[in-house]
């Protein structure tokens, strides 16, 4: 387990705290995208937009919604911890959440 990875995706994690859409510079070299799916309560990646964005070879500029995430490591490596971060803030403190 890298724990380091999981912290630092897990401190971009906690800052998602705010409903609309943001724009994220995507980084040049290794990057995945995450989403997190309230129907599952977990973490994704989201693999269409991760291969859209290592296509395009000009402005890297993504907009994100609430629930989405791009993270400074390659898909390998994500796939290795997702199962170790941390819920969504949004979705903690969510009326769906305390209904289920």
């Amino acid at each position: 387990m890298n724990t380091s990875i999981v912290e630092k995706i897990n401190e971009q994690i906690s800052n998602l705290t705010n409903l609309g859409l943001r724009e994220e510079i995507v980084p040049n070299n290794n990057f995945t995208f995450i989403q997190w799916s309230n129907g599952t309560e977990s973490w994704f990646i989201n693999r269409l937009s991760t291969n859209y964005y290592k296509e395009r070879t000009k402005e890297k500029i993504a907009k994100l919604d609430a629930n989405e995430l791009v993270v400074p490591f390659n898909i390998e490596q994500v796939e290795q911890i997702i199962d170790q971060l941390i819920n969504l803030p949004l979705y903690q403190n969510s009326f769906e959440r305390k209904i289920r």
